[in-house]
């Protein structure tokens, strides 16, 4: 089992997280082979986020469960003292299937949380949207207290009022700079639906602490399976979803099987794509290393640092 140490994890949170954006960045400038002839660039941000589960679901050859240990050789372990207190109940059914399952809350967290945020640039900038994701560290801070009982200190209260004012500030200059009454409803609905989705990332990652320390769930399987429902969420319903919404991709939000086409006749989109699957692998794992080792809001603090980059 692979386990690192909060150095090693916020080091490379940073140094993955940086690779992970520039990669994202130049993605979607590499011209590739569409599907109706034409050369056209890889502007594809849900074959983005497949790639990204892709990457993650790697994880699951990691996962190895510990050796058992005995204390001597005549008593049982203790994974085994508790299949008798516990198990014979459940005719010795295992623990780990219902384990696993809970992990498909924080992966369809992390699918609504992207929806939020690429429908919200549709109306607003990317400029105010990377403002608006500040409020995750706030949402983060406040479920950590409700849910995980954890307590702030009064400075911590302090700066989380100046977010809470900049986050205002930036929300309400942006809708107000609207001259008409529909701009400014646009303006209104990009912003709150931007926050919506920090909400869903903020609990994501806090669920995702609860499972590490509370479930006792190992962070290489959160990956791992996270990656392997978020595959499967996409292949089932979102990649269709998105194909059969209204757009500008071929008459598509985004054109799916353009997409596998472009994949798969475009070396350089393949080979960048590889490259992005490997960083989002060892960025998601030192992600879960900070969360492990430090806390949920600690990852959302060094992740900011990161977009800011």
């Amino acid at each position: 089992m692979v386990k690192l140490g909060p150095n090693a994890s916020v080091i490379g949170l940073l140094i993955f997280g940086t690779a992970c954006s520039l990669i994202a960045k130049i993605i979607y400038y590499i011209p590739a082979n569409s599907i109706t002839g034409a050369v056209q660039k890889f502007e594809k941000p849900w074959f983005a986020v497949l790639a990204m589960f892709v990457g993650m679901s790697l994880c699951v050859v990691l996962d190895r469960p510990l050796p058992r240990r005995r204390v001597d050789r005549g008593q049982a372990t203790e994974e085994e003292q508790q299949g008798l207190l516990a198990g014979d109940k459940a005719g010795g059914s295992s623990r780990t299937a219902p384990s696993i399952w809970i992990i498909n809350f924080p992966t369809l967290l992390d699918l609504f949380a992207t929806a939020c945020g690429t429908t919200g640039l549709l109306y607003t900038s990317v400029s105010v949207y990377q403002m608006l994701r500040g409020a995750q560290l706030v949402f983060t801070a406040i479920l950590s207290i409700l849910f995980l009982k954890r307590r702030l200190l009064w400075y911590n209260w302090v700066g989380i009022g100046f977010s809470c004012m900049g986050i205002a500030l930036v929300g309400f200059a942006n809708i107000l700079s609207e001259g008409n009454a529909s701009g400014r409803a646009s303006q209104t609905f990009g912003v709150m639906i931007i926050i919506l989705g920090q909400i869903m990332q903020a609990s994501q990652v806090v669920l995702e602490e609860f499972l590490l320390r509370d479930m006792k769930m190992s962070s290489i399987r959160i990956v791992a399976y996270e990656g392997l429902f978020g595959v499967l969420h996409m292949l089932a319903w979102v990649l269709p979803v998105v194909y059969l919404l209204p757009g500008r991709d071929h008459g598509h939000l985004e054109d799916s099987l353009d997409s596998f086409y472009m994949f798969s006749h475009t070396g350089m989109v393949f080979f960048v794509i590889a490259i992005d699957m490997a960083m989002m692998l060892l960025y998601n794992i030192c992600g879960m290393g900070v969360t492990q080792n430090l806390s949920a809001v600690h990852r959302v603090v060094v992740r900011q640092e990161v977009f800011l980059s």
